[in-house]
């Protein structure tokens, strides 16, 4: 299979989009962002290809909120909220 290799994740969505290659892979949430502010309709394969955890770490001057912020993680997820949440930053953010 032939890759081509991209220095900003803009030009994925923008080659698939033009037909200059069949298939790009992105992390979902850069997909959604980037696909909504670049007003091009994508199509999002599921299963995922992978899913990689991701940690949050805290000063050690924090120690004591550790088990706050796990509950509210725990909480967010729970209720779908991660996403709509980052979208809103990047939109806020304009990333």
């Amino acid at each position: 299979m032939k890759t081509t290799a991209v220095i900003r994740m803009e030009q994925v969505i923008r080659l698939v989009n033009e037909d200059r290659v069949e298939i790009g892979v992105l992390p979902r949430i850069d997909l959604i962002n980037l696909s909504e502010r670049l007003g091009i309709k994508v199509n999002i394969f599921e299963p995922p290809l992978a899913n990689i955890p991701l940690y949050h770490y805290l000063h050690k001057k924090h120690q004591s909120l550790v088990p706050k912020v796990a509950e509210a993680l725990k909480q967010l997820r729970a209720e779908q909220q991660i996403t709509p949440l980052v979208l809103k930053y990047y939109k806020e953010a304009s990333l």
